[in-house]
């Protein structure tokens, strides 16, 4: 979803951020959704989902801890940056 719309990613970054900032049910199903996109997309088309993942760690709010555990540890440890580490390297390099 946010990778396919490259002209309009600040207004939905924005849009995003707003509604994930203190609301645990829609962090949590926007962090799984980062992590579906980050499981099945090619490398070179994770550079907008992971703005939006870099943004949603950033984000000052009571729910900043609970991010970034569900983001190391994951739902069912199945972390974003534990098994994606090798794609977020190999981005950094291609990026």
């Amino acid at each position: 979803m946010f990778r396919e719309v490259p002209n309009a990613t600040t207004a939905l970054l924005d849009m995003l951020l707003h509604c994930c900032y203190c609301n645990d049910t829609f962090t949590l199903s926007v962090m799984m959704m980062i992590h579906g996109q980050v499981s099945s997309a090619p490398t070179n088309e994770l550079k907008h989902i992971l703005i939006l993942l870099l943004e949603l760690l950033m984000m000052e709010d009571p729910l900043q801890g609970k991010r970034l555990k569900l983001a190391v540890e994951g739902n069912n440890n199945n972390g974003l940056l534990g098994k994606e580490l090798s794609s977020l390297y190999i981005l950094t390099w291609v990026g």
